[in-house]
């Protein structure tokens, strides 16, 4: 990342840290001590390289996509019929998904 920042204009900084945060590498917690010492935790990124890096996948010749889920995601859509369905047709639409 530090590569990243040196070539990115000033007005992306922001942009990048925040990838930098939720994506690579995560943050820092400031911890407040009794011994009036500040401590600083380190908070594990949101979204980890593990989960959406697919180089080891490339490597290996495996699915790089998550074709099947999005394939789910449409498929269930079309079932619930509408964006923003109450919680009981959610339900009725779960069981009939179950069901199927």
């Amino acid at each position: 990342m530090s590569y990243v920042k040196s070539i990115m204009p000033d007005t992306a900084l922001d942009l990048v840290e925040y990838f930098d945060s939720t994506y690579v590498n995560g943050t820092f917690k400031r911890i407040n001590c009794a011994t009036n010492k500040i401590k600083f935790k380190k908070v594990q990124p949101i979204f980890p390289p593990s989960v959406w890096n697919v180089h080891d996948a490339t490597l290996n010749d495996e699915h790089r996509t998550n074709n099947t889920t999005e394939g789910w995601n449409h498929r269930f859509s079309n079932l619930v019929g509408h964006n923003h369905p109450s919680i009981w047709t959610l339900i009725k639409k779960i069981r009939l998904e179950v069901a199927l």
